[in-house]
């Protein structure tokens, strides 16, 4: 409810290096290792590699469905132009163009960075693996035209900001925090030609930051009164300010700046109670796999029956999971302030708010919008919810080399609940896949399915870069919305034995087909 064009949460994202998650470009990928986990555990059964580890991957996306960009300039290349510095754009009101319709606004800013992560193939049927990594979001929920006008323009442009009072039901929410999980997963199915598997990630989550403001049931109207800070004979005009008719609120933070001077990678810190809030998130996934000629990827070694680990072996698979389940408890005292509050008839001047920090923000809504929060109002607890998630996935060969990789991802927050969320989106994504060279173009509904994104990835041996959103990337469209990712890992794969051809069945066993301890007999030339 303050004065700021939506550039500031743009730009929050960057001086707070909050992190999130998309990447449909490599979601369906069989060899990016741990970073399939965050569609589904499952996914780290039957990998390509041995050992397979992750060294840094980040991902930015930016989504909204309340103005286009209309800059000379594309996103992207804004926004790396203020993040280094170098100023040679300066920001100009007309560089976003407001959509018209009577849809609920939202706007959505995500971050993700996964850090140093190790997959471990223990077996066949078995995999874990240990992943870090930071997430964070930025988001506005449930808003309507009218608002969104007023958080885009401010109170004083009478000429696109109606004066009739408004409902006033939202949700605004900025999160941050580190992860460090455990994954595993196994294979259930004593049928070779039907995997059926499990998965289940804990992981350990350690809060750095918390801003939310969730309205509901309340009113406001634009008025005019004199300037309340007149700083000469000449400044006794009349300021169109906002009136909170009616605020049914609730909001508090916790102070990033304390967290960033005293966090630390000890165990006493991540486990135990000095952080401004923790908690144990979960992540529970089931796959299928239907492989109808399993018989082609099996030989002997030594005298041990064996799978051709190199080689994919489904015509299809299917994966169904829950993501991010839990809520963040914030508790600590020394980091955190939590307000429930009712006002009604209340002046909010936009002056002097700045969304420097989290802890600015809030002094400067207590001190500058004539709200007067008493102190002892601060209840100094609160949750904040993970961004569950729904996640469907199938993912179909066509041919050798070529698949068809389609997703759901439903999100199970609530629109006005405190933190962030996972925008809903629906893709297909076709690529061609082989170990050293990888291609995808994916074809989605983003942002809760409001924006159309074409995009586009590529990945070469260990390293690849892509787009699930391309138009915000290019001057040439007025985008809704922006992504972009890219990662690097180490890869060791898997290989097969020395004298391959003495152990390769030629003929299929298929009188035994349905019977995994009978299907293997002994090599001719057995090593």
């Amino acid at each position: 409810v303050v004065k700021r064009n939506l550039k500031y949460f743009i730009f929050l994202i960057f001086s707070y290096n909050s992190f999130a998650q998309q990447l449909l470009g490599i979601a369906g990928s069989n060899y990016i290792g741990t970073n399939s986990i965050y569609s589904n555990p499952t996914n780290i059964i039957d990998s390509r590699h041995k050992l397979f580890i992750n060294l840094a991957v980040a991902d930015l996306f930016v989504g909204n469905n309340s103005v286009r960009w209309n800059a000379p300039i594309s996103p992207l290349n804004f926004l790396i132009d203020k993040a280094t510095n170098k100023n040679k754009y300066f920001w100009r009101s007309d560089f976003l163009e407001i959509i018209e319709n009577n849809k609920k606004r939202n706007f959505n800013a995500l971050l993700e960075a996964r850090g140093p992560g190790v997959l471990f193939m223990i077996n066949q049927n078995e995999s874990v693996a240990v992943t870090t990594r930071a997430r964070g979001a930025i988001s506005l929920s449930n808003v309507s035209p009218t608002l969104a006008k007023l958080i885009e323009f401010g109170a004083k442009d009478s000429l696109r900001v109606p004066v009739e009072g408004r409902n006033l039901s939202m949700a605004a929410n900025e999160n941050i925090y580190s992860e460090f999980a455990f994954s595993y997963a196994k294979n259930i199915s004593l049928n070779p030609e039907n995997s059926i598997k499990y998965g289940l990630t804990i992981k350990r989550i350690v809060a750095i930051s918390n801003f939310h403001f969730i309205a509901e049931n309340s009113n406001y109207q634009l008025v005019q009164v004199s300037n309340p800070n007149p700083t000469g004979p000449n400044d006794q005009y009349l300021e169109r300010v906002l009136n909170m008719q009616k605020l049914n609120a609730k909001y508090g933070f916790s102070d990033e700046r304390l967290v960033s001077q005293n966090f630390s990678f000890k165990p006493g810190y991540i486990f135990g109670k000095p952080n401004p809030g923790r908690t144990y998130g979960f992540d529970v996934g089931f796959g299928y796999e239907y492989r109808p000629d399993y018989q082609k990827y099996t030989f002997k070694e030594k005298g041990i029956q064996k799978w051709d680990n190199t080689q994919n072996k489904y015509q299809f698979k299917i994966g169904v999971s829950i993501m991010d389940i839990g809520k963040i408890k914030f508790d600590n005292p020394a980091y955190i302030s939590n307000f429930d509050e009712q006002k009604t008839n209340k002046l909010i001047f936009d002056k002097n708010i700045k969304p420097a920090s989290t802890a600015r923000l809030i002094n400067d809504l207590n001190n500058n919008t004539n709200l007067d929060v008493p102190l002892a109002n601060d209840k100094k607890l609160f949750y904040a919810h993970l961004p569950t998630v729904l996640n469907v996935f199938v993912d179909y060969k066509i041919r050798d080399n070529i698949y068809i990789y389609s997703t759901w991802v439903q999100n199970l927050t609530k629109a006005n609940s405190i933190g962030i969320r996972t925008p809903s989106l629906i893709a297909i994504v076709p690529r061609y896949e082989s170990k050293w060279i990888e291609m995808a173009m994916p074809i989605s509904l983003l942002n809760d399915y409001q924006n159309f994104g074409l995009g586009l990835s590529i990945r070469v041996g260990p390293v690849f870069l892509g787009s699930d959103n391309l138009a915000g990337i290019n001057k040439s469209f007025k985008t809704r919305g922006l992504d972009v990712f890219g990662g690097v890992f180490i890869p060791i794969y898997h290989k097969l034995p020395k004298s391959a051809t003495d152990c390769y069945y030629q003929v299929p066993q298929n009188k035994h087909k349905n019977k995994y301890r009978k299907l293997f007999k002994k090599c001719t030339n057995s090593n």
